[in-house]
């Protein structure tokens, strides 16, 4: 790592600042996120305490007695280390980078840390998620550079997790979101007659119509995914009834 630096004399004094600490601890988080057993020495300081915050970390007394007057002279340094190779992790957040929550009944979603620090040490590189529901579970290890198949009887769960897992690029654009919005007039009514009064209002179910007839028309496989997906967990977080499904 390149330092700024400054000569006195026949001394070359570097000054190590706040921006380098945290590039430092970037660095640390990137070598122990592929795989790395890291050990590292650094000041103690509250400031580095707060950096390396979740990762095993020791004081150990180094005053160095290289001075006439060695009583006078005091040190500490802190060893942080990550032997097993993972931080563990305290929240659902950092592991799925703003996956957003479900109300999906046997979710794994807030079981998430406990399964990491699990399996986080085991040599692996692929993974089977046998029964992958909303899809959290597979998305977590894809974030981890793992390997995933992902299977589900369900076909919106295999609509979630090919918009989320086997997709890394596709998105839907506003263009392809225009032509979702537009009204249909040849559609099946499957939703408004087979569940009229039941989770939504008619304005809902007509729009819900409307809109599935809508993307099956999309010819891209990721699209039409992504389409579905989202529609689901639109389902999902809206309060029954409402009259005002919305589409984020």
């Amino acid at each position: 790592m390149l330092l700024p630096k400054k000569s006195k004399g026949n001394i070359t004094v570097f000054f190590f600042y706040d921006d380098d600490h945290i590039e430092l601890r970037d660095e640390f988080k990137r070598l122990i996120k592929i795989g790395t057993k890291v050990v590292l020495t650094n000041s103690n300081t509250p400031f580095v305490h707060k950096l390396y915050e979740g990762y095993l970390s020791e004081v150990f007394e180094t005053k160095r007695l290289i001075s006439s007057n060695a009583t006078n002279r005091r040190g500490e340094d802190l060893v942080i280390y990550s032997i097993n190779g993972k931080k563990k992790l305290d929240s659902k957040q950092e592991l799925l980078e703003n996956f957003p929550g479900t109300r999906y009944m046997g979710s794994k979603y807030k079981m998430l840390p406990f399964l990491w620090d699990t399996i986080k040490d085991l040599e692996f590189k692929s993974a089977l998620d046998a029964f992958s529901g909303n899809g959290c579970v597979s998305y977590m290890l894809k974030q981890k550079g793992i390997k995933v198949y992902s299977n589900d009887f369900m076909e919106f769960s295999a609509n979630i997790t090919k918009s989320t897992v086997e997709n890394s690029a596709i998105k839907i654009e506003q263009e392809d979101l225009d032509k979702l919005l537009e009204i249909n007039t040849n559609t099946r009514n499957f939703i408004s007659t087979t569940f009229k009064g039941l989770y939504f209002s008619d304005e809902d179910n007509r729009f819900l119509d409307c809109l599935i007839a809508n993307i099956n028309q999309i010819e891209d496989q990721y699209k039409k995914s992504l389409a579905f997906a989202s529609i689901i967990r639109a389902c999902h977080c809206c309060p029954l009834k409402s009259g005002r499904l919305k589409i984020k």
